[in-house]
């Protein structure tokens, strides 16, 4: 069975939104650090996020864009890990991403429908944050 269009252009526009934040912040580290891109570009989001946090705790302004970045990671985190599964919640079967990971270490366990309800938040979090680090990066 396949997912419905909509769903899968919503998960299309979930991962460009997100890899367009990513590159933000590892243009953001690297000039703030000096890293170099072809390392960052390697690097896993969360170490990105790690970097980008190190990279800006101490300016106030910027500060709250890195923990908004880690915050869409996580998310990202569940969009990433998921599976596709049959949904029939509400009697209807549809093919959805399920994330089901009971047995994370050092977190809690995650047990969450990918709705198409989430992937527009989702994508609206990420749009959002863009322009806000965009908007940060250019009044530097």
């Amino acid at each position: 069975m396949k997912p419905e269009d909509e769903y899968l252009l919503k998960l299309g526009l979930a991962h460009y939104w997100f890899q367009y934040v990513e590159w933000g912040a590892i243009y953001a580290v690297h000039y703030a650090t000096g890293k170099d891109l072809s390392i960052l570009s390697g690097a896993t989001p969360g170490e990105v996020s790690r970097d980008l946090t190190d990279a800006w705790k101490d300016d106030p302004a910027l500060k709250p864009l890195a923990e908004r970045y880690s915050a869409l990671v996580t998310e990202r985190n569940h969009l990433a890990h998921s599976h596709p599964a049959t949904d029939n919640r509400d009697r209807i079967s549809r093919q959805r991403l399920y994330r089901h990971d009971i047995k994370a270490k050092n977190r809690p366990a995650t047990v969450m429908w990918i709705t198409s309800e989430w992937l527009d938040e989702f994508i609206a979090i990420a749009r959002t944050l863009n322009g806000d680090m965009h908007a940060a990066a250019h009044k530097r």
